[in-house]
């Protein structure tokens, strides 16, 4: 997309003559002065606007103020005029004018050169702007994770000093940021230990790779703490050296809760394979029991009825939801001579025993009786109740 151009200028054969040099290359607007000019600004907004200074009702360099000061601070602005008095070039330049060309001294290319290269300069400004406001704001969310972390953080410059501490250093030493920025890290740790510290964090800073240290942390308050030392390398530039590094207490109950937490994920896991498995058997045995052409029912340890299959409902005319919201009662399905196979039933799981069969008649939903063979099947529990 071109760039916009704001052209504000009263003489008419000028203005048509400046429109001509940029219309090929810019989106560009004409204004017959500066009311206008600040009509247009109010209503779009512009990268560069080239202005006449002698105009009627305001002049040019109050126009540039007030665009500057109370529209757009960011838009470039060229003067071109024939009357240098108005404003002294010296001025001009240091009051938000890019260029200050005299009327008749510019060929067309060379406006062009000026138009390109103050757009080239705000394009850079602002990404430079943008860029430091980006990396102004990763400093401080950085900053926030850094304060914010529960563990213990700190930076160091080349000499290891701590420039940079967080609560959690606080907190497991006991001393305060002031003491930690009088310190080296090394003085953090029990005298047996510093020697191996101050060896450690110089071969970080030699830029190796070195594996994270156990050590004794000599704390302001309270008993020795063994800890474990991280650091790494940070290079800003060639002569910018930063030490990064992180001081965990070892806690003796870690592996403990680490073996738990591993147990449950593995328990867990284990339930949900036997889930998963209950659920593929269960689907099977719907599929079996409805594919069969006896009437299956599963009762629950109440003798109440949980399943039927499809069959039961093509012989006998009921629906399961019938018998599970007792709208139906097994009494009512029973011929009144078979009544009792309710009780056989009952005394047959009394004895603990695993099947009963017999013969009954049921009465169908149409009022007809069918005589059929019945087998019951029991299982139990350890404690012999009925599952």
């Amino acid at each position: 997309m071109r760039e916009k151009v704001l052209i504000v200028e009263d003489d008419s054969v000028f203005r048509h003559y400046l429109f001509q040099v940029l219309k090929y290359d810019f989106d560009v607007t004409l204004a017959e002065g500066p009311k206008e000019a600040l009509e247009r600004l109010e209503q779009d907004r512009y990268e560069l606007m080239i202005t006449d200074l002698r105009m009627p009702a305001m002049d040019g360099r109050d126009l540039v103020e007030k665009v500057h000061h109370e529209i757009d601070p960011e838009i470039m602005v060229i003067v071109i005029t024939a009357y240098e008095d108005d404003w002294p070039a010296d001025d001009a330049l240091t009051s938000h004018v890019f260029r200050y060309l005299r009327k008749g001294s510019f060929l067309p290319g060379e406006l062009k050169q000026n138009v390109y290269k103050a757009l080239e300069i705000k394009r850079t400004v602002l990404s430079l702007r943008d860029s430091r406001q980006r990396a102004d704001d990763k400093e401080k969310v950085l900053r926030k994770i850094f304060e914010n972390s529960e563990e213990p953080l700190f930076i160091t410059d080349s000499t290891l000093k701590p420039v940079l501490v967080n609560k959690g250093l606080e907190m497991i030493t006991g001393y305060t940021r002031d003491d930690l920025s009088s310190m080296r890290v090394e003085d953090l740790f029990c005298e047996p230990d510093r020697s191996k510290i101050a060896g450690f964090l110089g071969e970080v800073l030699r830029g190796l790779d070195v594996k994270p240290l156990v050590a004794r942390i000599r704390r302001a308050i309270g008993a020795d703490k063994e800890v474990e030392l991280s650091a790494s390398l940070v290079r800003l530039n060639n002569s910018t050296i930063f030490l990064k590094g992180t001081i965990r207490p070892i806690d003796s109950e870690r592996p403990f809760r680490d073996n738990l937490e591993r147990r449950l994920r593995e328990l867990s896991l284990s339930l949900e394979n036997k889930e998963t498995r209950l659920k593929d058997l269960d689907r099977r045995l719907r599929e079996v029991v409805d594919n069969t052409r006896d009437i299956v029912i599963f009762f629950d340890s109440d003798l109440r009825c949980e399943l039927a299959n499809t069959r039961f409902k093509e012989v006998l005319g009921y629906t399961l939801k019938d018998i599970k919201d007792k709208k139906l009662r097994w009494k009512d399905i029973l011929h009144p001579e078979d009544v009792h196979v309710l009780d056989d039933i009952s005394n047959a799981v009394k004895k603990r025993l695993r099947h009963a069969s017999g013969d009954v008649r049921l009465k169908t939903s149409l009022g007809s009786t069918v005589f059929l063979r019945y087998r019951a099947s029991m299982s139990y529990n350890s404690d012999k109740m009925l599952k």
